[in-house]
């Protein structure tokens, strides 16, 4: 039932609303080096006892692709980048 796309619909519905003045950003946070790039393996690790738990995959499965999330995160030419973020400042 998450409608992933509903930062796209946030200024309309914020008008819809009542709200005006109505100012829209877009974040992309981007990493080249620092713990902020080490997003989707922390994730990863994090999530691997569910994965394994619901036979999603095994630890043998998941071990290598942290090793090579690592390896990636420790490479400083590998710029990470996360989706764009949408958000608003309004005033009702």
């Amino acid at each position: 039932g998450v409608d992933y796309n509903f930062g796209l619909a946030l200024p309309a519905v914020a008008a819809e609303l009542g709200f005006r003045s109505i100012y829209v950003r877009f974040t992309q946070p981007a990493y080249l080096d620092g713990e902020e790039k080490r997003l989707w393996e922390y994730m990863l690790a994090e999530i691997a006892p569910v994965f394994v738990k619901h036979g999603v995959a095994t630890e043998d499965e998941i071990a290598p692709l942290l090793q090579e999330m690592a390896a990636t995160t420790a490479d400083p030419c590998v710029l990470i980048a996360q989706a764009c973020l949408p958000g608003i400042i309004a005033n009702k």
